[in-house]
């Protein structure tokens, strides 16, 4: 099937120029501002059916999630999926900070306590100097993103030579 035979039974007109919504004679600049126009309307379209997000739809989201009985399923998927690996829960759940890894590790220790959940090794087993040294090496990183981010927005580049502090990849 032809583009023309396509325009036909989609816009019951094999006329390019009815399709797109132009005369013929019309000149490069009316095209463009017809497709401006058609893009607009689209656009205008798309944001009535799905709003923008603000950070405040986020925050709310947050709020709302932690605690719920999705999140706590959520929790369980993730805890099997990744055999107790608190790294890939943590990676993996949504709206997770450090801040929440106690409240996290004890939802799972009580399912896994009332048979809820099979205990995996990497989560029962996993040392204490583990649990330190992953949450320095996290803070680290999260420092070094933060600064990152902050230099990228507010300060000039500066030579990679004059960083003893490697940035993001």
């Amino acid at each position: 099937m032809g583009l023309q035979d396509q325009c036909e039974e989609l816009y019951k007109t094999s006329n390019l120029y009815e399709v797109i919504g132009v005369t013929k004679d019309a000149s490069e600049a009316e095209v463009w501002q017809t497709k401006a126009d058609q893009d607009r309307n689209r656009e205008d379209y798309w944001r009535t059916m799905f709003p923008k997000i603000t950070l405040q739809d986020m925050l709310n989201f947050e709020k709302s999630y932690k605690n719920c009985e999705d999140e706590k399923h959520d929790l369980m998927q993730v805890y099997v999926e990744h055999k107790g690996d608190m790294d890939r829960i943590m990676e993996n759940v949504l709206c997770a900070t450090l801040e929440d890894e106690t409240r996290i590790r004890a939802i799972l220790k009580s399912a896994i306590c009332s048979k809820v959940l099979q205990a995996h090794k990497a989560f029962t087993n996993e040392t204490a100097k583990k649990k330190i040294s992953c949450h320095c090496e996290k803070k680290k990183a999260l420092i070094n993103n933060f600064v990152d981010d902050l230099e990228a927005k507010y300060c000039k580049k500066r030579a990679s030579s004059s960083s003893g502090r490697k940035g993001k990849k």
